[in-house]
């Protein structure tokens, strides 16, 4: 039991704190909120107090378009959780788990779980982190390669900011593999 909760706790690290997962993340979030595509967007520059603000301000705060999602994503994403997996700061009693870390900043507000309450944080966690994947790649496999091959430019238009700071039209042209092409046009 200890193991493999020492395994899944890494995992959970690993999820809230891979920089792919959460610029994916955060461009869906934007697309879903109406706002373009954050072709600068660099999660990689952000400390890890810098990653659990952007969570909580970009992910979290901005999926209240969709009230039942933000609050799996609020059950799965605790930032103290991380911080203690990530600093060793938390220890396995009879029945769950003790977080030291408990009231070390106004976001440490848990001082421990049940067994059954983590492995509620850990499942919405992996299932987000594998859902957003594959639905991105049902997305790419069922609807962009087949509605790309009926239309007139056989290609997916898209908006790219240029230095300009003005938007423009371009497409993509994604093959069978995922390898995309693309041209630029400019009004």
């Amino acid at each position: 039991l200890e193991k493999g909760l020492h395994q899944e706790k890494t995992t959970y690290l690993n999820i809230w704190e891979n920089a792919f997962f959460l610029r994916v993340f955060t461009q869906v979030v934007r697309v879903l909120n109406g706002d373009n595509y954050d072709w600068s967007l660099n999660i990689g520059k952000l400390t890890p107090n810098g990653k659990s603000k952007h969570i909580r301000e970009q992910i979290v705060k901005r999926l209240s378009i969709s009230p039942c999602f933000q609050n799996i994503i609020k059950t799965a994403y605790v930032s103290q959780i991380r911080n203690a997996v990530a600093h060793s700061q938390y220890h396995l009693i009879q029945g769950g788990i003790l977080y030291d870390n408990y009231q070390s900043d106004k976001y440490a507000n848990l001082e421990g779980l049940t067994f059954e309450e983590w492995e509620q944080k850990y499942i919405y966690s992996y299932f987000v982190f594998r859902g957003l994947f594959q639905t991105l790649k049902q997305i790419k496999d069922e609807f962009y390669i087949v509605i790309l091959k009926k239309t007139i430019e056989k290609g997916i238009p898209i908006k790219v900011s240029y230095d300009d700071g003005k938007w423009y039209e371009t497409y993509l042209y994604p093959d069978e593999k995922g390898a995309v092409s693309y041209t630029h046009l400019r009004a």
